[in-house]
């Protein structure tokens, strides 16, 4: 049986996993904006 170790915080693989985690955030949060400013800029013209 295979001891998993807990993940250390400083190390390498966690750190790059959190930044990946982070980086994923950012962008769906910015296109989630940037998607709303959109449609809020269209509409009124649209109408």
């Amino acid at each position: 049986m295979r001891r998993i170790r807990s993940p250390d915080p400083l190390s390498g693989n966690a750190k790059a996993e959190g930044q990946m985690l982070f980086n994923n955030l950012n962008k769906k949060s910015v296109w989630t904006l940037t998607g709303v400013e959109l449609i809020e800029i269209t509409l009124p013209f649209g109408e």
